[in-house]
């Protein structure tokens, strides 16, 4: 990775690929239990504790690792914007879901005969935290808390503003903290405002924030590049997955 950010962290890149692959076999076992006898709730001990739950908490550091590069990146020269960030990087995710509910919805009604909800439909196409929105895919809650970190990053995305990305970060999981030891919080999935905002799972992208700070801290410090790649990704990952792993 250079100065600008262009290169790829291939460490991370394989554990990415690594994850996928796990909570992929956590969903395979959690429909096998669901649609078969054979398979007991004993399967899901584990790959659901483990893969589903601590898997994506790895995935919210790694997702806050990745969008901290693109807040850094940002100079006078290619300045993003507000408006132009969330334009880069919702493109990435709405239009693919989209497709994606409409499709469930039409499956459902070819094959159940209709589709009923418990709230408005058209709510769950804005992937915002509001009261009685309905999870057509089941499975969308991330993006909802993914799309909450965009529009937190979106506000410092200038490169005025972004030298303040970190200590927000820090003053908000402070907070989350704080929410935490006294209760009123926890690490459970809370899709709705305000809650959403002190949820224990955003503490785990805050983490990935604060190591690629101290990524480019070493980055910059350090002569020897390859050390850099080869070992502190190494490092950084496992600090990733053995904190996650603990709360």
């Amino acid at each position: 990775m250079n100065g600008s950010g262009n290169d790829r962290i291939y460490g991370i890149q394989l554990v990415r690929a690594i994850l996928c692959l796990g909570i992929v076999i956590a969903h395979s076992f959690a429909y096998a239990e669901y649609n078969f006898e054979a398979i007991g709730p004993g399967a899901m001990d584990f790959w659901g504790r483990y893969a589903l739950l601590n898997f994506t908490s790895v995935f919210f550091a790694i997702f806050g690792f990745f969008l901290s590069a693109s807040i850094y990146r940002i100079d006078n020269e290619s300045a993003e914007g507000t408006l132009s960030f969330l334009k880069k990087k919702f493109i990435r995710i709405y239009p693919v879901y989209w497709l994606e509910v409409v499709c469930a919805i039409m499956l459902r009604v070819i094959v159940q005969g209709g589709y009923t909800s418990s709230g408005s439909v058209f709510k769950s196409f804005l992937l915002l935290p509001l009261p009685n929105t309905p999870q057509v895919l089941s499975v969308e809650w991330t993006l909802l808390f993914e799309v909450l970190f965009f529009l937190v990053a979106s506000l410092f995305a200038s490169s005025k503003r972004k030298k303040w990305f970190p200590f927000a970060m820090g003053l908000w999981g402070a907070v989350i903290w704080i929410a935490v030891l006294t209760g009123k919080s926890d690490f459970s999935v809370q899709l709705t405002m305000p809650r959403i905002l002190i949820s224990g799972q955003v503490l785990y992208f805050i983490l990935g924030v604060f190591l690629y700070y101290i990524y480019i801290y070493i980055y910059i410090t350090s002569r020897t590049l390859s050390d850099v790649k080869n070992t502190w990704c190494l490092f950084d990952l496992c600090c990733i997955r053995s904190v996650c792993f603990k709360l």
